[in-house]
């Protein structure tokens, strides 16, 4: 597959897991969730489906247990980057929202990078 190609099957798969994280956030929030949590639930849920649709869509493979280990532990580290830079925004402007929208480009092109040469590799 053409990597332009993985790329726009990538984008697209990130802006419907960021549509749902940041409406699970926004949700959660007006609930009144604590913000944390709310970041981690709506961190979960964009998880799910950027794991399914990655697998299925972006680099057309079968989610199998060690790719699955592989994409929780960029994960992890995609999660310490989203909740550094929220911490960081609150901390200067009491804003969360802008920590969160600012790490989406820096978790998205971790996130391809490991996805495409070593999660999702075949």
């Amino acid at each position: 597959m053409k990597i332009t190609s993985q790329i726009i099957k990538f984008t697209f798969v990130g802006l419907i897991s960021a549509v749902v994280d940041l409406c699970t956030l926004y949700i959660s929030i007006e609930l009144g969730v604590y913000t944390y949590g709310a970041i981690s639930v709506a961190f979960f849920l964009g998880l799910i489906t950027n794991l399914w649709l990655h697998a299925r869509i972006t680099f057309e493979t079968k989610l199998k247990t060690e790719n699955s280990i592989k994409f929780l532990l960029i994960v992890g580290m995609n999660y310490g980057i989203t909740l550094g830079m929220v911490f960081v925004s609150q901390q200067m402007w009491q804003i969360y929202l802008l920590g969160k929208l600012a790490s989406i480009p820096m978790v998205a092109i971790n996130g391809f990078l490991w996805g495409k040469y070593w999660v999702f590799r075949k």
